[in-house]
């Protein structure tokens, strides 16, 4: 999985401006993209588990609170 480059602001905002636009979207185009990302999730799915448990250990050596991990 690539590393993020971009801030949290960055992608909130790319995060507005594609719903706004999937909002404008038929729905038999908004069935067939998150019929895509479904896919891509699942084709991912070790990766994604592999990244997220790199990021619990470095949570926990970082010492944050086990509330913040769940």
């Amino acid at each position: 999985m690539a590393t993020a480059t971009r801030t949290v602001p960055e992608i909130c905002l790319s995060a507005r401006h594609a719903a706004r636009a999937l909002a404008a979207l038929d729905t038999a185009t908004k069935d067939t993209a998150l019929a895509a990302i479904a896919g891509a999730l699942i084709a991912r799915t070790d990766e994604i588990v592999e990244a997220n448990g790199r990021d619990m250990q470095a949570s926990r050596a970082a010492g944050l609170d086990a509330a913040l991990l769940d």
